[in-house]
């Protein structure tokens, strides 16, 4: 058991970490998020491309949606790791 534990320690935590950190930049309108955006690019598979054609707020709303996966699949990957459904490999 403490070896499956040992594997999952801190990935989980570091992905809801850094979730969290997104989310929290993306509502506070964090320059570190937004602030080199280039207006060149359209592309809507980039942040950048996002907050061109549709503004500042809906690129935070975007990187907010994101970040908050972020923080699912952490929290998923922990409980999969805590009732050892995630096992290391012998």
């Amino acid at each position: 058991m403490r070896a499956a534990l040992q594997i999952c320690e801190y990935g989980d935590l570091i992905m809801i970490g850094c979730g969290l950190l997104i989310l929290i930049g993306a509502f506070r309108d964090w320059d570190w998020i937004f602030g080199d955006v280039s207006t060149a690019t359209y592309r809507l598979d980039k942040l950048d491309g996002i907050i061109n054609i549709f503004g500042r707020k809906t690129g935070g709303i975007a990187a907010g949606a994101g970040a908050a996966l972020m923080i699912v699949f952490g929290t998923v990957w922990a409980m999969l790791c805590l009732y050892e459904v995630i096992r290391p490999q012998s």
